[in-house]
């Protein structure tokens, strides 16, 4: 419903009346700042402004010259120096109260929500202009998502002006629609047309009233298959003896997002793929993966809390083999992850949280102590950027991990550091670019080499995504994997070359 939100834009920048008595303000302010007032009422702001400011230097400075500078300022477009002069008419002695609307309102146009949102409170406190101040409360709330408090803010806003009491109903019709809850926002809409039937805003009730009821219901399936060459020059994973194959890999990921209500929402996602090695059949594996993620938001932090089980099967095929297809369980992996996300603007976010797994491994192992069984125990934070109106990212990640297997030549630390970048070279092109370093320290001397292990992984990622047409990709990727270690078994590198298409429903 992005069109409706949209196109309620013009309301959110209302000018709000503030009630103030000009003449008895003429009265008390000293001559100079009296002629700059009426030059104000005449609405020659420009004029007034320089009156204002040659009365503080001929008459001192006073709250009142500043409120008055603060209103030319704004009315001239320059909320920066409004906003200077509405905050000393506020801090000043006496303090201009009727400076709190219009000072959220200037705050509010550049973007300076937090402390818009501190004068608020402020003027709740104070009992400062309740309408103006409670409007302006409900714009700020809808943008952090808080549509129920944003929709009690709306419904305090005491008005004798109908123009602007239907204003404030389409701005609770939009924080309805935003939650969700389209059979609320029609019923506003409705006692916005029952205010004054022929007014404008009357006949744009009408007009996207018609358009909710019959607006079609917002996608919460999507379906993305692709298929892919690829080519390995180390298949095994091992540091001699390396073997390269070709093969081809398919995928399918099914993605639901469920219709909740404001503030909650819940995802859920199912993946398989398939990878088949053309002469190294033992080597190919098929992966799936099932999550459900529940949120819950409240203010400008993002509450998740996805549980996943992933499992992964290993093709037993030979050479002799009867059949092609007879693959056995390899690995089952369950995992909690509940993450905060914070909203610091619409450009910057943090990731914070915890994750516990459990890994249970389905192959014998010849001594008990490379048992790969266990539970893993970790901390992770992160910092997003957006950029490009949302179409770039960039990512920096960081996660702590100790794995407590079963078998004590697995028990280790592991420290992981890692930066994504994505990056919108053209209109349909994109690239995608992930790398990772993790650092681990074993905490047992290993019973088969007899010293305690120590690794560091080095993985890189680089991925050109190409819009073919609106539901055709095409992928093209390198991977590069470099794992050092103190025993040489386990030391590698591996490349990974690979192309295909990807279709989205």
């Amino acid at each position: 419903m992005k069109w409706f939100n949209l196109l309620l834009m013009p309301s959110a920048v209302l000018l709000l009346s503030i009630p103030f008595t000009p003449a008895a303000f003429a009265l008390e302010a000293p001559a100079t700042t009296s002629r700059a007032i009426e030059e104000y009422n005449r609405e020659n702001y420009e004029e007034a402004l320089q009156l204002l400011l040659a009365a503080r230097t001929m008459e001192g400075p006073s709250t009142i010259n500043s409120y008055y500078a603060g209103l030319s300022r704004k009315e001239t477009g320059d909320d920066s120096g409004a906003v200077a002069d509405l905050t000393a008419a506020l801090t000043g002695t006496p303090p201009f109260s009727q400076a709190a609307a219009v000072l959220v309102n200037s705050l509010y146009n550049l973007e300076r929500f937090q402390e818009a949102m501190q004068w608020v409170l402020w003027s709740e406190q104070q009992g400062v202009s309740p309408g103006e101040i409670a409007y302006l409360k409900g714009r700020l709330l809808v943008r952090e998502k808080r549509y129920d408090e944003a929709i009690v803010a709306f419904t305090a806003v005491k008005s004798d002006d109908q123009e602007m009491d239907q204003q404030v109903g389409l701005q609770i019709a939009s924080a309805y629609v935003q939650g969700n809850r389209y059979e609320e926002a029609r019923e506003a809409l409705q006692t916005v047309i029952s205010r004054n039937p022929s007014s404008d805003a009357a006949n744009f009730a009408r007009e996207y009233d018609q358009k909710l009821s019959t607006a079609k219901p917002s996608k919460r399936w999507s379906f993305f298959l692709g298929a892919n060459y690829l080519y390995d020059d180390n298949v095994a994973g091992v540091n001699t003896g390396k073997q390269a194959d070709s093969g081809i890999s398919e995928g399918l990921r099914v993605e639901y997002d469920a219709l909740l209500s404001e503030p909650w929402s819940l995802n859920a996602q199912y993946s398989i793929s398939n990878t088949n090695y053309l002469r190294l059949v033992s080597k190919s594996v098929i992966s799936q993966s099932l999550s459900i993620t529940p949120g819950y938001r409240r203010g400008n932090h993002v509450i998740t809390l996805p549980l996943s089980i992933a499992s992964t099967n290993l093709d037993t095929t030979t050479p002799l083999s009867t059949t092609s297809l007879n693959y056995r369980n390899y690995s089952v992996q369950t995992a909690l992850r509940p993450t905060d996300t914070v909203i610091l603007n619409q450009e910057n976010l943090l990731q914070g949280g915890v994750s516990y797994a459990n890994r249970q491994m389905f192959q014998d192992e010849p001594i008990s102590e490379e048992n790969r069984d266990g539970n893993l125990f970790g901390v992770h934070m992160g910092y997003i950027r957006l950029f490009s109106g949302g179409t770039g990212m960039f990512n920096l990640r960081g996660e702590v991990v100790y794995e407590d297997t079963h078998g004590k030549n697995w028990v280790n630390l592991g420290e992981r550091l890692g930066a994504d970048l994505l990056l919108p070279l053209a209109e349909r092109t994109r690239l995608i670019v992930s790398s990772e370093a993790f650092f681990q320290n074993y905490e047992y001397e290993n019973s088969l080499y007899g010293t305690k292990r120590r690794d560091t992984t080095l993985n890189t990622t680089v991925t050109l995504n190409q819009m073919l047409t609106t539901r055709v990709y095409l992928n093209l990727q390198y991977s590069c994997m470099r794992q050092f270690s103190n025993i040489s078994v386990y030391d590698n590198q591996r490349n990974l070359v690979s192309a295909g298409f990807e279709a989205r429903f």
